[in-house]
């Protein structure tokens, strides 16, 4: 069945039930409405088939264009582009824009559209939605608890869907440790309160500003399961917590854990400290903050009690979700 709708010239612009108003235009909406019957005090005019081109309407002041039934009393004018895609509609576009004194060099959908709505045209074309790239990385089974999250929530994936987060996010970056000190560095197994810091050259690294936190990779010391949050302070040793998305859980004990974060809205907007915690390891014992940087930045990642700590995040400055 074709998809069609009703246009009418309302140049009061007032509202009309069942219909939406464009410039001059009202839009038929409702579906248990005889619109021809000059519902609202206006006549109708159908569309044309919208299944087969984006459609583009205007209004005919003159009440004088030409009709299928020989009346020239039509008070829209239509145009449809020969077929349903961006292509078609911005060649449509240009070629009704030089028709009315433009030079026709659309090169995008939305500039074309931003044009008609400036020129009281009616289109039925709409920019397709954005895709979220970090979705577009998991499985489809993780699609589905993704979908399920919060926005700016974690969920544990494997280390595929972490290096494809690296791999195909615009802009995503590594920070913290590098991976071959992921993959050697042996996490704390004792500890004592508070925790300290060895002697080293390793710098600390930061989350700066505009850059929003998409994933990252915790381990745990060999403990019960629990869960990982990763949070940041806005100064060096910072006595104020601030947490990133929420508990990021459940963690492996002994194990090596990946998270990514569902389309996160908080990106950085200042120099941020990252402080990563787990209910498994020494990081959080007796609400001890957890990893930090305690000296400015020199030897975040040095040692903790003669060991290493093992933190790695993903940021990017581009938000493509």
């Amino acid at each position: 069945m074709a998809t069609v709708r009703p246009f009418a010239y309302n140049p009061t612009a007032a509202a009309i039930t069942g219909a939406t108003q464009s410039g001059n235009l009202a839009i038929g909406t409702a579906t248990n409405i005889q619109y021809f019957g000059n519902w609202g005090g206006v006549k109708w005019f159908m569309g044309p088939d919208e299944d087969t081109g984006y459609v583009v309407a205007l209004a005919v002041t003159g009440g004088n264009f030409p009709t299928p039934d020989g009346l020239n009393d039509g008070r829209v004018q239509f145009w449809r582009s020969t077929a349903k895609t961006d292509d078609s509609f911005i060649s449509m576009a240009n070629v009704l824009n030089r028709e009315l004194g433009g030079t026709g060099t659309f090169a995008s959908g939305a500039s074309a559209q931003a044009w008609m709505t400036t020129n009281n045209l009616w289109t039925s074309w709409t920019p397709a939605p954005a895709v979220d790239q970090i979705r577009a990385q998991l499985t489809s089974a993780q699609q589905v608890t993704y979908d399920s999250l919060a926005v700016g929530d974690w969920m544990k994936v494997t280390s595929t869907q972490y290096n494809n987060i690296v791999n195909n996010v615009a802009g995503a970056t590594k920070k913290g440790n590098s991976d071959v000190q992921i993959a050697t560095r042996d996490v704390l197994t004792s500890y004592t309160v508070p925790v300290t810091y060895g002697t080293g050259t390793t710098a600390s690294f930061t989350i700066d500003t505009n850059e929003y936190v998409i994933a990252m990779i915790s381990e745990a010391w060999n403990a019960p399961n629990g869960s990982t949050q990763l949070s940041y302070t806005t100064s060096f040793k910072g006595s104020t917590i601030i947490n990133i998305g929420g508990t990021a859980g459940p963690s492996t004990g002994g194990g090596r854990d990946y998270f990514v974060r569902k389309a996160p809205t908080d990106a950085a907007t200042e120099t941020r400290y990252p402080v990563m915690r787990m209910t498994v390891s020494p990081n959080a014992v007796n609400n001890w903050p957890g990893f930090y940087t305690n000296n400015n930045g020199a030897t975040w990642l040095a040692g903790a009690n003669g060991t290493i700590s093992k933190i790695q995040i993903i940021t990017t400055t581009t938000k493509s979700w």
